[in-house]
């Protein structure tokens, strides 16, 4: 072996070890191909990474077979053009985020601290902007033809309120 590539192999860090009780990743193997192409694969794929955050998130790894699973068959579903799942996912998330306006809003205005009340205000108008984008993303999703004028009128506008919401959400 020369020095160079002796140099080159020592540059290059070990693994960490694992925490006990961390989830780890696993790939399957495929026919003719090597560990590392297939862990590119699925990293690139992105269920596997992402089963790790939502179990991570949720505190329970013992799951995570039917959880890639879960999430493989909604991909595939989004492939196929079926978008309830994402469409349901995103109605749920513009609920949550109203109701976490609305606490952000009270909390401000039950504050006297001024730098509290500022930063239960911004707080409260990020999530008011994310809420947007979302219904703006529904809006896309039930309506694709817009033109690009049209969203440009609508974000110049701003949010646009509970009619525009109501309308794409189909309560109203």
């Amino acid at each position: 072996m020369s020095t160079s590539t002796a140099n080159a192999l020592t540059l290059v860090p070990e693994r960490p070890a694992r925490r006990p009780g961390s989830p780890e990743l696993r790939t399957r193997a495929k026919a003719n191909s090597t560990p590392a192409p297939t862990l590119a694969e699925t990293l690139v794929e992105g269920v596997e990474p992402n089963a790790l955050v939502s179990a991570a998130y949720l505190g329970n790894t013992a799951e995570m077979t039917n959880c890639v699973t879960a999430l493989r068959e909604a991909v595939r579903r989004v492939h196929d053009g079926d978008l309830t799942t994402v469409e349901a996912t995103l109605t749920a998330q513009t609920v949550a985020l109203n109701i976490m306006f609305a606490r952000l809003a009270i909390q401000a205005s039950q504050t006297k601290d001024v730098d509290y009340i500022d930063r239960f205000t911004r707080l409260a108008l990020k999530t008011q902007a994310r809420y947007c984008a979302v219904v703006e993303t529904l809006r896309l999703l039930k309506r694709p033809g817009t033109s690009v004028a049209s969203r440009a009128n609508r974000a110049q506008r701003g949010c646009g309120g509970p009619t525009d919401d109501r309308d794409v959400l189909g309560i109203g």
